[in-house]
């Protein structure tokens, strides 16, 4: 019997530990790799309404504290003015269903290893039914000096 108590005191306590750990890939990614995604992007988009659009964006840091969450400025060349807020996991990027000057968005990106390149698809409902975007993100080199600032444009 005292061993069968033994037994359980030590599955009970192995099953707290387990529970305890949480997998760090799945809640963001590191201050480095989070980092590398802030700043311009040059973005490449289609859709059926618009057809080619090509403009920039800008990614800054999220509210949050944990490292999982970016604000994408001028998100489907709205304008600057007009945000979207996304979830970081892993590689994945994902924008929860929310308003963007009175259009419905929500979808997801996959970031590529380099954090040079963003694929994202998302819908985009203008009050008619959703439609379908696909956009490709890369991310504009930070020029050094006067000179590439000048050759960057």
């Amino acid at each position: 019997m005292k061993s069968y108590i033994k037994i359980l005191q030590f599955s009970f306590i192995l099953f707290f530990f387990i529970a305890a750990c949480e997998d760090d890939s799945a809640t963001g990614i590191d201050e480095d790799d989070l980092d590398k995604l802030i700043g311009t992007w040059n973005v490449s988009e289609y859709s059926e309404t618009f057809k080619d659009q090509n403009y920039t964006v800008n990614i800054q840091k999220g509210t949050d504290n944990d490292k999982k969450s970016i604000v994408i400025y001028n998100f489907f060349n709205l304008g600057n003015s007009h945000t979207i807020n996304a979830t970081i996991s892993g590689q994945k990027i994902t924008i929860k269903k929310q308003e963007i000057d009175k259009n419905i968005v929500e979808g997801e990106g996959n970031i590529a290893s380099s954090y040079k390149n963003i694929d994202f698809e998302y819908t985009v409902d203008f009050g008619y039914g959703a439609e379908n975007v696909t956009a490709h993100y890369t991310n504009r080199p930070i020029a050094k000096t006067k000179e590439e600032e000048v050759a960057l444009k």
